[in-house]
């Protein structure tokens, strides 16, 4: 049963996050739409609207267990969800992605438009519209592969369900936060473990101590340089045999709230709803394919960019 504090807490989580989904929802519409005007070849899918609709079917599978994928209460406080931080910020990686594509795609779609458009005559800058200068070729190319990554990304954000995904999304986010390898198994024991056996994925525990191993061994110092003994190992890879008591939960505790998804962990939300200067680039390039300057007009009637 949540406490009055853990219930505002939720909500008001909530209303940011999905407030800002909405946003960037109906920015990318206006852009993907802006897109599909110049080329019309190309059906891209809303990814804000894939993530709004993930995590309320995330959302929904947590409650089903008694579970909040936003909030819980440590020590009588509330504060984020471990796993629900894992979930969202491995999500939110997601949508990073593909806005970045999406960004090299319109690059590569106006830089191509300034190079068929330094063509001499207005011939040549009619048939550019039907056959891309040979310089700007690779350029589409790579543009293309630009969009195929952005709809792989969809597909994965539509695919992503707990059993195949969660093991990932908790070892990437303790890896990102640098938690320190010897408090890493009572971190899992203590903050992940219980809620996995909530939502009975717990057969999952063992891939996912295989994994944050792998995952920090990536990292591991040379043993050469540092003189590192196989005693020593387990300061810089997670030892989950180690059955150790000294853990000092209450630091550890203090560490996990340092590092619980923030507003500012949001921001990049904010970037994207921010698409004016994207949306720009795309509509001058609309309204310079339909209405000569009066320049042009003057002179040769040439289309100009």
């Amino acid at each position: 049963m949540q406490s009055k504090e853990a219930k505002e807490f939720e909500e008001k989580y909530k209303e940011i996050l999905f407030r800002q989904i909405r946003e960037m929802c109906s920015e990318l519409t206006q852009y993907i739409m802006d897109l599909q005007e110049i080329d019309s070849k190309n059906k891209l899918p809303n990814l804000g609207i894939t993530l709004n609709n993930k995590l309320i079917e995330l959302q929904k599978e947590f409650e089903k267990a008694g579970l909040s994928m936003f909030v819980e209460e440590r020590e009588g406080y509330p504060t984020d969800s471990f796993l629900g931080d894992a979930i969202i910020a491995d999500l939110l990686d997601y949508m990073e992605q593909a806005i970045h594509n999406l960004d090299e795609y319109t690059y590569s779609l106006q830089h191509s438009f300034e190079e068929n458009m330094k063509q001499n005559s207005i011939w040549e800058k009619i048939k550019s519209w039907f056959q891309p200068h040979k310089q700007t070729q690779p350029l589409l190319t790579a543009g293309k592969t630009n969009l195929q990554t952005y709809q792989k990304i969809d597909e994965k954000l539509w695919n992503y369900n707990l059993r195949e995904n969660i093991v990932s999304s908790v070892a990437m986010q303790i890896k990102k936060k640098k938690y320190n390898a010897y408090y890493v198994p009572s971190i899992v024991k203590e903050f992940v473990t219980p809620d996995l056996q909530k939502l009975g994925l717990d057969d999952l525990i063992p891939d996912l101590e295989e994994k944050i191993v792998e995952e920090y061994k990536k990292d591991l110092p040379d043993p050469e340089i540092y003189a590192m003994s196989k005693e020593d190992m387990y300061l810089f890879v997670p030892d989950f045999s180690r059955k150790d008591e000294s853990f000092p939960i209450q630091n550890q505790t203090r560490n996990i709230e340092e590092n619980t998804i923030t507003l500012e962990d949001l921001a990049f939300i904010d970037r994207t709803v921010n698409a004016l200067e994207r949306q720009l680039g795309i509509q001058a390039i609309q309204k310079e394919r339909t209405q000569p300057t009066q320049e042009n007009q003057k002179e040769d009637k040439e289309i100009s960019k």
